[in-house]
């Protein structure tokens, strides 16, 4: 099973924020309880909590079995093929972040992984309390269509980064929670 993310808003720094499913090694979606305090409203809290790599090196073996290397094309097609707002965003999300690229280099890779883990560092430690943006998680499994996860409000909980000189690569954490006492529109496709 694989994941994708996709920060379907637009940011004061006008980041891009697509996580590949090379970049995302565990996701973790979590549907809370209500709590004491809770306005009405609220369905429940909703937590997604990713971990990551931090991509430093990368063997040409590995490169090719990258997800966007090969699906780049179908990954945009598959997104502009359906015909509702949410995927509307996401397929113009898809394009303006790679604008222009037809076959993704080695640089693109390192490239894309830094300005990821650059849009999440800059979201978490955002000085604007009230940065909540959509995102929306991908599921992919093998042979069945991806089931969608669309979450709105969301704010990053927590951020961390660890690597190590011996592997080469590193490993990021963030914790993603929903804003509390809000409609929020949560949908979940198959």
């Amino acid at each position: 099973m694989r994941f994708r993310l996709y920060v379907l808003d637009k940011n004061e720094n006008n980041e891009k924020i697509v996580l590949s499913s090379d970049e995302i090694k565990i996701c973790d979606i979590k549907y809370l309880p209500k709590e004491v305090g809770d306005n009405a409203k609220t369905l429940s809290r909703k937590e997604v909590h990713l971990i990551g790599k931090i991509i430093g090196e990368l063997q040409q073996d590995q490169f090719e079995k990258i997800d966007f290397v090969k699906n780049l094309g179908d990954i945009q097609d598959s997104w502009k093929e359906k015909n509702n707002e949410i995927s509307a965003k996401t397929a113009s999300l898809i394009a303006n972040k790679f604008d222009g690229i037809k076959v993704i280099s080695l640089d693109d890779i390192f490239k894309s992984n830094r300005e990821n883990l650059k849009g999440l560092r800059n979201w978490c430690t955002s000085f604007n309390m009230n940065d909540y943006r959509n995102i929306m998680i991908e599921r992919i499994g093998k042979n069945i269509s991806p089931d969608l996860f669309y979450f709105e409000n969301m704010f990053i909980h927590s951020f961390e980064e660890k690597g190590s000189i011996d592997e080469g690569n590193g490993e990021f954490i963030v914790v993603f929670k929903q804003k509390i006492n809000s409609e929020n529109k949560d949908v979940i496709e198959n």
